[in-house]
């Protein structure tokens, strides 16, 4: 259980090793469930759960016993999106990661505090040291890239701050300061783009899908080193001519300054003839026929 005693109010969680030690009649997944009531926590499951659980046979009447006593509740597109979304800040995947991302979602979405009953009440959380060391991701990298991710996110977030600050005071357009301040952030979206990139790929090493396929048997036979090479090569030529042509056409855009303005078209001079036959008004003055 995540914690050693459930608030009053809130709500106790269940996942499929929780409710079948319920099921079972493990007393002290029992005493968990009794001290939930008496504090008035809603107890409730996920509907994803009962696929863990159920298999149809005669031990499903001791489930359904547990379940006539608590709350299923649905799995709604809202909450699977969230689920989605949380397997994809966590860099997990694979059908148990699935599973646990509904019911951490399922949990989010209710009132605090909540707490989560598993197999284990005394359970603990691994740490990196207690998992072999080919099964480790690498630390450094998502760690720092990480925080330049979430440090860029705020520094962006303070130069909109700061432009509305000086947006009420009337000198957004003349603070040359924060002119230069936007001109140089300009590449910090794409420096957190790649800062998340580098999070999310790095710290789901060394799998490519978690549990099922590791990241050294997803190589393509048929793919040699020097193919490898051979790409990262072509691609770099690509990029080495692209880039510097872009910066030069940038640079001689800002050298020439802003475009003279387009004068302003004569008016076009008009009138409605006398007769159905006859010329307009001459400008200066003279009749035509």
């Amino acid at each position: 259980m995540a914690g050693r005693r459930v608030a009053a109010g809130g709500a106790l969680v269940l996942d499929s090793e929780g409710l079948s030690k319920l099921a079972a009649g493990d007393q002290r997944a029992r005493a968990y469930l009794e001290t939930a009531r008496n504090r008035g926590a809603k107890v409730v499951v996920s509907a994803i759960i009962l696929t863990e659980v159920l298999r149809g046979g005669s031990r499903d009447a001791l489930a359904h016993r547990v379940l006539s006593r608590i709350t299923v509740l649905p799995v709604t597109p809202e909450l699977g999106r969230e689920a989605g979304e949380l397997l994809g800040r966590t860099g997990l995947s694979g059908h148990r990661c699935a599973i646990d991302a509904v019911v951490a979602a399922t949990a989010l979405e209710l009132p605090r505090p909540v707490l989560i009953l598993t197999s284990d009440p005394n359970g603990t959380v691994r740490g990196l040291k207690d998992w072999p060391p080919g099964d480790r991701p690498p630390v450094a990298i998502p760690f720092f890239a990480f925080r330049i991710m979430v440090g860029i996110g705020l520094l962006m977030l303070a130069l909109i701050a700061t432009s509305w600050w000086l947006r009420t005071h009337g000198r957004l357009f003349d603070a040359s300061w924060f002119l230069w301040s936007c001109m140089l952030a300009s590449p910090l979206g794409f420096l957190a783009v790649l800062a998340g990139w580098a999070t999310t790929e790095v710290g789901r090493q060394p799998w490519t899908v978690y549990g099922l396929m590791r990241t050294a048997d997803s190589v393509s036979p048929s793919l040699t080193g020097f193919d490898v090479v051979l790409s990262l090569v072509g691609y770099g030529v690509v990029y080495l001519i692209m880039f510097p042509a872009g910066i030069a056409l940038m640079a001689r855009i800002v050298r020439n300054g802003p475009a003279e303005p387009a004068m302003e078209p004569e008016p076009v001079e008009s009138g409605r003839p006398l007769q159905p036959v006859q010329a307009l008004p001459h400008p200066e003055g003279r009749a035509g026929s």
